[in-house]
């Protein structure tokens, strides 16, 4: 058995010399390399009889500036030969932090214990974003009750599209998790470490609870602030149509001045006064008339 510091073995995607000296030392096909250099590749868990070789693309944290909405990306996760292999981006330094401190813990328990004892560790760190985003929503919401910009409606609207991404990728993992538990292939669910994939599967579920709870409440938080400002816009398209009604009053009157027909105060020197003291009181009429229906209805 290779000791605690040889157990674990990481590679990054783009590392071509890496992953072909993978398949000299442990014999891991292309077809599983295939799935391990995919950056997009979903949460799934293949077994290799033949090679013995077991892997599992599990959604991680991502270091990446959080510039699309999305906060992890997919790892893979490969035991063979006593020894757990990961393949990943170059943005996944601090999974791979995890990952040695966590060997350095377990190195010395089998490599099925110690990958369970990593998943675990890792989707504990799934928390610290769930922490992170109620606290930017907190103090978003803050900012919003006291003036609504449409910065911060952006962010918010950014903020629920990352939970959304959390949701399905926690969601995604906890059904993989699932579907070894079930499997029949692989070897490294029996007996203790079977009790400890259960473990990692209940915190999984929990982590997909949270996120979801994070999700829905971003969502109301959009909704009622969608709410507002849709209320804001009625609000200013009748302030907009009752202006518009009431100005039309001046024009009214004084056209009617314009027509070559009799009419009364058409030559008395005070005539201009009259009508503009005419089409007040129309306009005030009216205006009032208008803000009585509005406030009825």
């Amino acid at each position: 058995m290779p000791t605690p510091t040889e157990t674990w073995r990481p590679v990054t995607r783009d590392d071509a010399s890496g992953l072909t000296q993978l398949q000299i030392d442990f014999g891991i096909t292309d077809e599983m390399l295939g799935y391990a250099r995919d950056d997009y590749e979903q949460p799934h868990m293949e077994y290799d009889a033949e090679s013995d070789t077991f892997l599992l693309i599990y959604n991680v944290p991502s270091d990446k500036p959080d510039t699309d909405g999305y906060l992890s990306e997919p790892m893979a996760f490969l035991v063979t030969d006593d020894r757990l292999i990961t393949v990943g981006s170059h943005d996944v330094n601090n999974t791979n932090a995890t990952i040695a401190k966590t060997v350095t813990q377990f190195g010395s328990e089998s490599v099925y214990s110690l990958l369970w004892q990593c998943l675990l560790a890792i989707t504990d760190n799934f928390v610290t974003l769930v922490k992170q985003q109620d606290a930017t929503r907190r103090q978003i919401a803050t900012r919003l009750r006291e003036h609504t910009t449409k910065k911060d409606l952006l962010k918010i609207a950014e903020l629920a599209l990352s939970a959304d991404f959390l949701v399905r990728a926690t969601i995604q993992n906890a059904a993989v998790l699932k579907q070894i538990h079930a499997s029949t292939r692989v070897p490294g669910i029996t007996g203790t470490q079977g009790e400890q994939l259960e473990d990692v599967i209940i915190e999984a579920d929990q982590i997909a609870e949270m996120m979801n709870l994070s999700s829905h409440t971003l969502d109301h938080l959009t909704d009622s602030y969608n709410t507002v400002l849709n209320n804001n816009l009625n609000d200013i398209m009748r302030f907009m149509t009752v202006w518009s009604i009431l100005l039309t009053v001046p024009t009214i009157v004084s056209g009617f001045f314009g027509m070559n027909v009799p009419l009364p105060f058409a030559h008395e020197p005070l005539g201009w006064i009259i009508t503009i003291i005419i089409a007040a009181i129309l306009w005030i009429a009216l205006g009032l008339l208008l803000n009585r229906y509005i406030r009825k209805n």
